[in-house]
Order: structure tokens, then sequence, then C-alpha cells
């Protein structure tokens, strides 16, 4: 199943780094998601227990149902720390979707190396 494929069957995307603050592009992505028939979940420690577009944003994509999607829109150093932790606690990381800025060689070896999957190099609403 190719990737386009696999994504018409996800349910539940986890937006890491959709927050309050209208001027980030994990904000807009949000919104411009919004009506792909998904059920979105925004994530962002800083603005946990407010709302974007009526969903509660969570602090950590655990609080939730279990995710199927990640879609990361942090640096990729973040996402080195994110992965680490994740694995530390035992959590099974579903698919990962790196947006335009959270790749970088050592988070792509990382992800080999640990066999999750995930895609790169493509915005993840387009």
């Amino acid at each position: 199943m190719g990737e386009d494929e696999w994504l018409q069957t996800v349910q539940t995307v986890h937006v890491l780094g959709a927050g309050l603050r209208s001027d980030r592009p994990a904000h807009q992505a949000f919104h411009d998601a919004g009506h792909l028939g998904y059920r979105m979940v925004p994530v962002h420690p800083k603005d946990a227990g407010n709302t974007l577009l009526g969903r509660p944003i969570r602090n950590q994509p655990w609080q939730s149902s279990e995710p199927e999607l990640f879609v990361l829109f942090l640096s990729p150093d973040r996402v080195l720390d994110s992965l680490r932790q994740w694995l530390l606690q035992g959590r099974t990381i579903p698919f990962i979707w790196l947006q335009p800025g959270a790749e970088r060689e050592d988070v792509i070896e990382f992800l080999d190396a640990a066999g999750i999957p995930y895609s790169q190099g493509r915005c993840w609403v387009v």
C-alpha cells in the first residue's frame, strides 16, 4: 500500500506543534486539514488546556486515543528528543510525518534504526 492510499485509511491525526499562534505553519495546517474528515488532535505543551477549532489542545499525544499518525511541526532537535522520550516510555510510535523543516539526516537515521515508519519531503496537507 502506498503512502497516499495508507493516508486514506487513517482516522486520527495528532498534529504536534498545533497551538494558538496563528502565524505558525502547524496552526495553519490544522485549519487547512479540518475539512478532510480526520479526527484532528492538536498537541502543544504551552497551549494545552485551550482549544483549536473546538478541539482540546493536548499536552502530549497520548492524552487521547491511540494515535495513528503524528504530523510533526517541530525542529529536528525536538523531533529527536520526543522520539527518544517516547521510546524510553515504552510507547508504540505510529507513522511519523516529518513536515519540511522537521527533517534532518540524524532524524532519518534514528527513525530507520528504530524501525519507525515515516514520510519526509512533502507537506501532509497538500
